[in-house]
């Protein structure tokens, strides 16, 4: 999963779990498929895109925002009212 840093950050930050993480030189991290993504996005990081299990799926994420459910198979995107995700026919997944 790749996420950008938060805006006005710089140098690296310190998570809740004591964990250091530094942005790449364009400001991003990778998350690796199994890595729970909600600390990081309810701390400020966006996600650029992602892939994971349905059960790893972001509960914060921008309207539009695309991720890779591999328990689905499928590419899936946050509504615009930012309550759900949706396939690409419009049907809540």
């Amino acid at each position: 999963m790749l996420l950008n840093f938060p805006k006005g950050f710089s140098g690296k930050m310190i998570m809740a779990d004591g964990s250091a993480i530094t942005p790449d030189v364009h400001g991003q991290i990778t998350l690796g498929v199994n890595v729970d993504p909600q600390p990081y996005l309810q701390s400020g990081f966006t996600m650029v895109q992602g892939i994971g299990t349905t059960a790893l799926r972001p509960t914060v994420a921008s309207a539009g925002t695309m991720f890779f459910d591999s328990t689905l198979g499928i590419p899936i995107w946050r509504n615009s009212g930012e309550t759900a995700w949706v396939n690409s026919a419009g049907a809540t997944v």
